[in-house]
């Protein structure tokens, strides 16, 4: 996929990188693992560490995920994954992998390593299109973690999707 990175191309520095939150597919023994294994074989990304996101839920859109804000109240979820930090090359070459602008946004979230605090570029989910009654989430009420998906189960909250296509928590 990066075959367009010669030599040329700037190779992960401290002074060049940047954070990037991921919780999906491109993790580790995930589907597309080897989009970002390519990166770092290149010399244009680095894992940091796991990580953790406070404040945004995962949904399960069946090959992959997509993260949301939780705007539901006294529902404070905490979205695990992992930090990388990657070239800007390579962030850009991220973002054509994650559908940007149609599938996903990117946004900074801050997130935690441990006892450390940063603030990563993370893929965030569009909003779901109007009309869209209802998903269904796994995983007691918010995914929290995708590795750890039971693919087999399609029970747990159900999120109705407003009009305005924010999800809000329903008791299930």
């Amino acid at each position: 996929m990066f075959e367009d990175f010669a030599e040329n191309n700037a190779a992960l520095t401290p002074e060049n990188s940047l954070n990037v939150f991921l919780y999906g597919s491109l993790l580790p023994g995930e589907a597309h693992h080897d989009v970002l294994q390519e990166l770092i074989d290149k010399g244009h990304a680095e894992r940091g560490g796991t990580a953790a996101a406070t404040g945004l839920w995962c949904a399960d859109l069946g090959l992959f995920p997509a993260a949301y804000h939780c705007s539901s109240p006294g529902v404070v979820p905490t979205l695990k994954g992992e930090l990388y930090r990657v070239t800007g090359d390579a962030l850009n070459g991220l973002d054509r992998f994650e559908g940007i602008p149609y599938l996903f946004y990117r946004t900074r979230v801050p997130v935690t390593l441990g006892r450390e605090s940063a603030s990563a570029y993370c893929y965030m989910g569009r909003k779901c299109a109007a009309g869209t009654r209802q998903m269904m989430i796994v995983d007691d009420r918010l995914i929290s973690d995708w590795t750890k998906r039971d693919v087999s189960l399609r029970v747990g909250a159900v999120w109705d999707i407003t009009a305005q296509g924010n999800p809000m928590l329903m008791v299930a």
